[in-house]
């Protein structure tokens, strides 16, 4: 946060990003016009940009965050924050091996129901964070938005995963489901390739 304790204004035109490109994927999904894994896999990694982005530049002035270079702001959308310091980045299709030694691979299906509760999720989330902030007058702390940013991850993972797989959560189960919802893909189109330290070097 800034000195003054308000978030800063790239911080919050990323969050609202967050929400109005959720809102899009949800549109797009319920409409068909995306029907398959591929495109969600798109569009869901844009927002993960706008979570990484709305961290780097919490600190930052608007006339600072105006004013990063391309190659500055393209750094920061890639640079994925190890949020509570509970996330791994996977390959896809995800496998996880289940309690029974059984491997499960998250690939036979694509189910767009699936993605469009957890976004909708999201954008429940940030919507209401985002009138809390106004409420406060801008005012807000870096675990509060460590957190919330944290919330949307775990929600952007259960999306892409959960679509992919036949099972119920509740056939999952939550030890499995807890993975699942940890797991960051690296989609090979992407530039994302490394979890870092929330608040840097330890």
């Amino acid at each position: 946060m800034l000195e003054n304790g308000l978030i800063s204004p790239g911080s919050f035109h990323h969050l609202k990003e967050v929400a109005q490109d959720s809102e899009s994927l949800r549109s797009q999904l319920v409409s068909r016009e995306i029907d398959e894994t591929a495109g969600t896999g798109v569009w869901l990694a844009h927002v993960l940009d706008h979570l990484c982005l709305a961290w780097h530049q919490r600190n930052m002035e608007f006339d600072e965050s105006m004013s990063l270079s391309q190659e500055l702001y393209e750094e920061f959308s890639y640079r994925i924050p190890n949020w509570e310091g509970k996330f791994r980045l996977v390959e896809i299709p995800l496998s996880l091996v289940c309690e029974d030694n059984a491997v499960l691979r998250f690939h036979d299906t694509f189910n767009p129901q699936r993605c469009i509760d957890e976004v909708s999720q999201v954008i429940a989330t940030f919507d209401s964070f985002l009138d809390l902030i106004i409420d406060r007058g801008g005012r807000l702390g870096d675990e509060e938005l460590e957190h919330v940013l944290a919330a949307g991850l775990v929600r952007l993972c259960r999306a892409y995963h959960s679509s992919q797989c036949e099972l119920s959560e509740d056939q999952l189960g939550e030890d499995v489901l807890a993975k699942v919802e940890t797991s960051v893909p690296t989609w090979g189109w992407s530039a994302f390739s490394s979890l870092e330290p929330a608040y840097g070097p330890q």
